[in-house]
């Protein structure tokens, strides 16, 4: 049997009337269902685990909402155990044979159209309208060079060598203009974004991406020496946001290993 070709018959079929259609697909990973509505995109993903389990999954690129598992929906789904002490997670539905795969994909099918189409609306919201834009992420990306060479010169950090003390000048700021209004302080917080990810390519390395794929985010990707990508300006909004007041929260990107010293 085809398990892709079932997943876009039985799913598919159903989803279509609502404006879903087929986003990705591969033999070993499953199919994702897509409906874009302007920005936003909603996704349904069936998932093909190790090749003997299903699982369904609903998330939209909404800024900071949960993905949502399809056997949060069906309680009587529970743990098993695949060996003695070692469980299957509540998300994975096993088959054994051909019957039991569409048995679980019109079950899923089922879930989706009494649930699934209701949840994902409720996860189309951002959690927080204080939070990165489309056009602040573009602006950061187009402007990044500009924006640290001025912002620099402004916080009087245009000769600065050491990292720790450019940190120190962000948090510093960040902790000035907390009270303020937002969309005051945005500007200034993207500012702040460029020159936090300028100060991290020059010391770890990678280069300032536009994600056009799913989040259009300004990305700094291709990082070394240990060190993952990150998304500055979610980074600085989040900081100022949180209230937090830990330099730690930006000296750990800068480094490579637990306990690497930063100067």
């Amino acid at each position: 049997m085809n398990k892709i070709k079932e997943i876009k018959k039985i799913i598919g079929y159903a989803v279509a009337p609502y404006g879903f259609s087929v986003d990705f697909s591969d033999r070993n990973e499953g199919v994702h269902f897509i409906r874009e509505r302007g920005d936003l995109k909603q996704i349904i993903n069936i998932q093909i685990v190790h090749s003997k389990f299903l699982a369904l999954k609903f998330n939209t690129n909404a800024y900071q909402q949960r993905t949502i598992d399809g056997s949060e929906f069906f309680p009587e789904k529970k743990s098993e155990f695949l060996y003695p002490g070692i469980p299957i997670p509540a998300e994975w539905w096993q088959w054994n044979n051909d019957a039991e795969f569409i048995d679980i994909l019109n079950t899923f099918k089922n879930i989706i159209l009494e649930h699934g189409l209701k949840a994902l609306e409720e996860i189309s919201v951002p959690s927080t309208e204080i939070r990165p834009t489309i056009q602040a992420d573009w602006e950061l990306y187009q402007n990044h060079k500009e924006l640290n060479r001025n912002y620099r010169i402004t916080l009087g950090i245009e000769n600065e060598s050491s990292t720790r003390k450019v940190v120190e000048k962000i948090h510093e700021v960040i902790l000035k203009t907390r009270n303020q209004d937002f969309k005051e302080v945005e500007p200034m917080l993207i500012g702040l974004a460029a020159v936090y990810g300028e100060e991290l390519i020059a010391r770890r390395g990678g280069e300032w991406q536009w994600r056009e794929d799913f989040d259009k985010i300004c990305w700094i990707d291709k990082m070394h020496e240990g060190v993952g990508g990150t998304y500055p300006l979610n980074d600085i909004i989040g900081y100022w946001r949180e209230g937090m007041n830990d330099i730690e929260f930006f000296l750990n990107k800068f480094r490579a290993a637990r306990g690497e010293n930063i100067i």
